[in-house]
């Protein structure tokens, strides 16, 4: 039997993350995810160092429109 890869809380570049959300759908395409979900921390209103900064949250909203 065959594991089923899934991840429904990943982190990208908009928050705490390391990576942006396109190199990670490519990784977990390539190694047989069957579903990758993102879960970014919104910005919250303060500074912090886990959330993201109002101009990364427009720009996080149409980046995760994907699929695998």
């Amino acid at each position: 039997m065959s594991p089923f890869l899934s991840n429904s809380h990943t982190h990208s570049i908009y928050c705490d993350g390391k990576n942006k959300p396109e190199d990670m759908i490519a990784a977990a395409k390539a190694h047989g995810f069957v579903s990758l979900g993102f879960s970014g921390h919104g910005n919250p209103g303060f500074a912090s160092t886990w959330s993201m900064k109002p101009e990364n949250q427009e720009k996080y909203i149409p980046k995760n429109l994907h699929y695998l």
